[in-house]
């Protein structure tokens, strides 16, 4: 009878062990900004805790006001102080179909759902002078301090209102750093 209390016992736990983790399970979305231009790009991030499988999310809704131009998954997994977590991000490359204040709606992956976000979408940056209007260079990098030997990443976007087919950016050199680049995405309206 001992041994049949000890495997009831242990059994009992494991179950509140996967009750507790799916319990605290969530799936968020965020956006890198809240207010773009038509034919701008922004970028979707969906987040799952603790081992949620997003590959199977659906994202037809989101069809009806958006175009997905590109997706990239990634996998964090960490034990602290022999507390184990796990995080799965879908990065969505998205841009709006037309103007105004739209939706992205909670999207639905089993029983849980991601919160709604509000994005405010303006009229097209105007072409200028007979097309040949400014090209936008912006610079954004991850964090605003970094130690000796650490990682920076910079991201850099170019935004044309006149054709730059036939046109390349030089690859960045910065005197005593090493420079690796991690992504080239090219994406035309």
């Amino acid at each position: 009878m001992n041994r049949f209390g000890k495997v009831v016992t242990a059994l009992l736990t494991a179950a509140l062990v996967l009750i507790g983790t799916s319990a605290r399970a969530e799936i968020t979305a965020s956006v890198d900004r809240h207010q773009v231009a038509l034919g701008d790009t922004l970028r979707l991030t969906i987040s799952a805790t603790d081992g949620e499988d997003i590959g199977d999310l659906d994202l037809a809704p989101l069809n009806r006001d958006f175009e997905v131009l590109g997706r990239s998954m990634s996998t964090n997994t960490s034990i602290i102080n022999g507390r184990y977590s796990s995080s799965v991000d879908l990065s969505l490359d998205i841009t709006p179909r037309r103007q105004g204040t739209l939706t992205i709606p909670a999207l639905r992956l089993g029983s849980r759902a991601t919160n709604s976000l509000q994005i405010a979408v303006g009229a097209p940056p105007s072409g200028g002078d007979g097309g040949n209007g400014p090209v936008v260079f912006e610079a954004e990098l991850d964090r605003d301090s970094v130690y000796v030997q650490g990682q920076v990443i910079l991201t850099l976007r170019v935004q044309e209102a006149i054709n730059l087919e036939d046109r390349s950016i030089t690859e960045l050199k910065l005197d005593n750093a090493f420079v690796h680049t991690l992504e080239q995405q090219s994406f035309r309206r």
